[in-house]
């Protein structure tokens, strides 16, 4: 495993952006997660570890929290049980989706209470292997 993943997530629209008619101007392949100039057409492309499309729920390309846990965060909680250290560091302008995959919703928990959830199953599950000791998960 690496020491460092970076990844991308585009968002849908909010409602403002939807009222104005705004233009999506990313665009998600893969790996790569490409902004384009919507006055030149000029594109920068980046290649991630990760690129997420959360921007259309219909697409079958669409990147649920659980999608971001799974590849992101859950490698991390299973280094946590190993005695090791790890962050998921989450970064952008006000807006731009960060509590969203962190705390999410009911319908689509975050990565935080996904984290929690499988951190909290570990111990129970060593507590259940180890009866007739304590078992903690600092």
């Amino acid at each position: 495993m690496r020491d460092v993943k970076v990844a991308a997530r585009v968002r849908p629209f909010s409602q403002r952006e939807t009222s104005t008619r705004s233009k999506c101007i990313i665009v998600v392949d893969q790996e790569c997660t490409t902004v384009v100039n919507p006055n030149t057409g000029d594109a920068k492309a980046f290649v991630l570890d990760h690129s997420y499309n959360s921007f259309d729920p219909g697409k079958q390309s669409f990147a649920s929290n659980e999608s971001v846990f799974k590849d992101m965060v859950s490698p991390l909680v299973d280094n946590l049980a190993s005695g090791n250290n790890g962050v998921f560091f989450v970064y952008g302008q006000p807006g731009t989706g960060k509590s969203y995959s962190l705390v999410g919703e009911e319908f689509d928990p975050g990565v935080i209470p996904q984290a929690l959830e499988m951190a909290f199953d570990r111990v129970n599950g060593l507590k259940q292997e180890n009866e007739d000791e304590n078992v903690f998960l600092l």
